[in-house]
């Protein structure tokens, strides 16, 4: 089993969010009717949650369900050792103690970093002591991305991630608890690493760059034609997920800004072909070094998200198109060395993944 965790906005200005979590059943193919399958085990409103103590509470006897079910049999009391209710536990006392008849285990964990760090006490992005869970990447050289970088040899196992937990005064996560549940476990996510982050924030500048190349007088009259022009292309590809609209702001709200696409995941993961596309015609013949490096950049990423289908995957293309995506934009925030095309530490977390 898989568990995915994660906050919803749930009201106009985004300022209450719903904590989720939910299980799913990962490995199975496209086409397998369990592929697709969520189990809800949690959803609170995040101003009950009192820091390091509620999640630890919910985790803990979600660890403990998986320990009953590692040895397939139903418990006899409850997480903290408390006797069943005779009324209200009725049937759990009358199952008690016997065959479960399947065995369940917990081997991947996926959340966004901030959730990761909230409720697994994970490092955030910013530590001197290291930003990554897998391995001992810092501040200082995430952005060394190339196949000798350091981190790809100086992994972090789980008990080395667990003495530098603990060397900040913290316990490793309740959750752990669970058998054979390691910090391998848990994975970085497609969605809020690539559609969310890399994507968007390569879409952001990307678009910025296309829109000087579409009449207008004004900039807002550029990004216009620039949409008229995606229009075009959602038609003619029959893209599903589609921006409802596209103005300035949804690409940089201020100069002083690094450019990101403002978008939901599925309409950031829907436009990446189309900067390949709009590069390879809106570009062509084109002398810049920025507009070339741009094209290329298009290129690998739609790369990437050609092989994720369970189909087409390749791990080895997915690894040399990752790299050669980061090597782009890193070279690209050399060449910049302000606010546009600057990286993120996402990108760390973007070759983990892949």
């Amino acid at each position: 089993l898989g568990l995915w965790g994660d906050g919803v906005p749930y009201n106009y200005d985004r300022s209450a969010s719903v904590d989720i979590f939910s299980l799913n059943f990962p490995g199975f193919g496209d086409d397998h009717p369990l592929k697709d399958t969520r189990i809800p085990l949690v959803a609170m409103d995040h101003k009950h949650v009192v820091k390091g103590k509620t999640f630890d509470d919910i985790l803990e006897i979600i660890a403990w369900s998986f320990v009953f079910l590692a040895v397939g049999l139903y418990p006899s009391a409850r997480h903290d050792n408390t006797p069943f209710h005779p009324r209200s536990d009725r049937s759990r006392l009358q199952k008690a103690g016997s065959s479960v008849s399947f065995h369940g285990f917990l081997v991947e964990c996926r959340g966004d970093w901030k959730q990761l760090k909230d409720v697994f006490r994970f490092p955030q992005f910013n530590e001197h002591s290291g930003i990554c869970w897998l391995c001992n990447c810092t501040p200082q050289n995430w952005r060394l991305v190339d196949e000798h970088a350091p981190w790809r040899q100086n992994r972090l196992d789980h008990w080395a991630f667990v003495d530098r937990i603990r060397a900040k005064g913290l316990e490793p996560s309740t959750l752990f608890g669970c058998p054979g549940l390691t910090t391998s476990c848990f994975k970085p996510d497609w969605l809020h690493v690539v559609d969310l982050g890399v994507a968007c924030d390569f879409l952001g500048n990307f678009l910025l760059l296309l829109s000087r190349t579409f009449p207008g007088s004004t900039h807002k009259a550029r990004v216009g034609a620039m949409w008229q022009h995606m229009q075009g292309w959602y038609k003619d590809c029959g893209v599903q997920n589609r921006l409802d609209n596209l103005y300035p702001i949804m690409l940089q709200g201020k100069t002083s800004i690094p450019p990101k696409l403002r978008a939901k995941a599925a309409q950031a993961r829907g436009l990446v072909p189309y900067a390949a596309f709009a590069a390879e015609e809106c570009f062509r013949g084109g002398t810049s070094m920025e507009q070339v490096v741009a094209t290329a950049m298009a290129q690998e990423l739609v790369a990437c998200y050609g092989g994720l289908s369970t189909h087409t995957f390749n791990h080895d293309k997915l690894a040399i198109h990752s790299r050669r995506f980061c090597l782009l934009a890193v070279r690209m925030e050399e060449a910049h060395g302000g606010v546009s095309w600057g990286c993120k530490p996402k990108l760390h977390l973007f070759q983990e993944l892949c």
